[in-house]
């Protein structure tokens, strides 16, 4: 309606006038830019949720809905605004017939919702990832879809953006407020996006200087602008952003380091499984008449598990099969090298796993391959043993006294392998070791 009233605002499409009025307003145009982004932060949101879906349902999201709403939403703003200048107090709902006033509020409201909905699925999927990789604590993950692999809710996860959505609210009364903080979030992102695509173009699609010149050059040129106008606000609101972001590149680098700590401490790292058994075997010549199943972090090292276990025990056991779950950096593996397996002799197998970052680890589904291959005869009695690092302080630090406080205290508090692992509880043996960090 405010188009048809006022059709010359079509006129701004063009870009010719963006870049005139930044020419020709000085050190005003670049703080404006830091206004600017927020009418396109819904772009996050939007391959933050359909991210699991692939690019082409975003790209008709994009092109058929969202685009042309931005266009039409903006344009009828500044329709009216040529029309009636003392709108400017709310030209949004101002927009709307008075008879429409509040059925808009209601729908702007929905919207809010379903925004942030998209923002904390996208969060879930890449916690869900990060947990994969290891970059952080093993947390309970509810999968919401035997169908999407990313559909995932992580309670923990939910919890603590519960707890800074309020700290947010507290802290910033209203949403002109946050807005700094919000740019700065979503112009971040933006930026780091196209570092990404920039190593993926270098190092996997092998792109020439020329096209990557091209395409980058300007990108990574504009995103810096918009990070910069959003810098600058960093006492108006900008530093939460960037505080949550520090403390979340803190507890990743914690989380490494004392995983570092533990693997230093592993028994036996220069002697080979095969080695090592062949060694216990002429030792105690008898065997335990049962299977067991070690689970091991690396295939062909001796795990924790099994020297726990032999330390009280003694004996090894009539079968044995070692299972290594190896996450690679492809969102999913498929095809015949997922798993595979080798003979060590004696009835003692080597089972290694592969999934992809975006994939669930299945033990059970790895125990029925092992009886299709024949490595487990179906009935069969079988145990699980799991070693469970006990982070205890040291007094010759490896971490510092925070970061040692925050380690212990995640240690403690990360999901189960054999919850994380879906192995059932009643064919799982979990054996404590301690270690300094």
């Amino acid at each position: 309606i405010n188009i048809m009233k006022s059709p010359v605002i079509l006129l701004a499409l063009s870009p010719t006038y963006a870049v005139h009025f930044l020419f020709t307003h000085g050190v005003a145009s670049f703080y404006i830019l830091g206004g600017v982004i927020l009418a396109v932060t819904g772009a996050e949101a939007l391959y933050a949720d359909m991210g699991h879906f692939g690019k082409t349902p975003i790209r008709l999201g994009w092109s058929i809905i969202v685009f042309p709403a931005l266009i039409l939403n903006y344009m009828g703003q500044g329709g009216l605004l040529i029309s009636d200048p003392q709108a400017i107090s709310n030209p949004f709902y101002l927009m709307a017939p008075q008879g429409l006033y509040y059925p808009l509020i209601f729908l702007a409201t929905v919207a809010t919702i379903i925004a942030s909905q998209a923002v904390i699925s996208g969060v879930f999927s890449v916690a869900w990832q990060a947990m994969m990789l290891g970059y952080i604590p093993r947390m309970k993950v509810i999968h919401m879809s035997s169908h999407q692999r990313g559909e995932v809710y992580v309670p923990a996860i939910n919890t603590i953006l519960g707890g800074l959505t309020l700290c947010s609210v507290f802290l910033f009364q209203n949403s002109e407020n946050l807005a700094s903080a919000y740019g700065f979030s979503v112009t971040g992102v933006m930026l780091l996006t196209s570092f990404l695509m920039l190593s993926i173009a270098l190092k996997k699609w092998q792109w020439d200087q020329a096209k990557i010149a091209t395409l980058f050059i300007p990108l990574l040129t504009l995103d810096t602008v918009f990070v910069l106008t959003n810098v600058v606000k960093l006492f108006e609101g900008a530093w939460y952003a960037l505080l949550i972001a520090m403390s979340c590149i803190y507890i990743f680098l914690i989380w490494q380091k004392g995983n570092e700590a533990l693997d230093k401490q592993k028994y036996h790292q220069d002697v080979t499984l095969k080695d090592f058994l062949s060694g216990w075997r002429k030792k105690y010549t008898d065997t335990l008449p049962t299977t067991a199943i070690f689970m091991s972090r690396s295939p062909f090292k001796v795990p924790n598990s099994l020297m726990i276990h032999l330390q009280h025990n003694k004996l090894l056991h009539q079968k044995i099969i070692f299972v290594s779950i190896v996450t690679t950096m492809q969102p999913v593996e498929r095809g015949k090298g997922k798993i595979l397996s080798r003979f060590l002799g004696n009835n003692t197998f080597v089972v290694m796993v592969k999934y992809g970052f975006q994939e669930s680890p299945d033990l059970k589904k790895v125990v029925q391959w092992s009886i299709q291959k024949g490595l487990l005869t179906e009935g069969e009695e079988y145990s699980f043993f799991i070693s469970k690092g006990i982070a205890v302080a040291s007094p010759k630090r490896i971490l510092s006294g925070l970061g040692e406080k925050i380690y212990i205290y995640l240690s403690k508090n990360s999901l189960a392998a054999y919850e994380f692992y879906k192995i059932p509880h009643d064919k799982v043996l979990e054996m404590g070791v301690r270690y300094r960090i």
